[in-house]
């Protein structure tokens, strides 16, 4: 099951995580992806701080018994403004 980049306010992605992690099947898998706070230093994002999250935000949502964590962390991209300068 995957969450892609959902805008929820005020912490509720840490319980629509809470309540997608009590939704998978054992040995299933979940990943959630959104976007960073870091993302408003490029100028590239618009949105409002209490939209977006870090993992260290919705790892208190995860139950840790019963699963094995992969990966938690937040990924580097590059994008190019419109007069071509790269930022990540």
């Amino acid at each position: 099951m995957t969450s892609q980049v959902m805008h929820l306010p005020d912490g509720e992605m840490v319980d629509l995580t809470r309540r997608l992690g009590a939704a998978i099947a054992p040995d299933g898998t979940l990943i959630v992806v959104g976007h960073h706070p870091d993302d408003l230093m490029t100028g590239l994002r618009h949105g409002r701080r209490k939209f977006l999250v870090t993992p260290e935000d919705l790892m208190p949502a995860v139950d840790l018994e019963g699963w094995t964590v992969e990966v938690v962390g937040a990924r580097n991209r590059m994008m190019a403004w419109p007069d071509g300068k790269q930022v990540s």
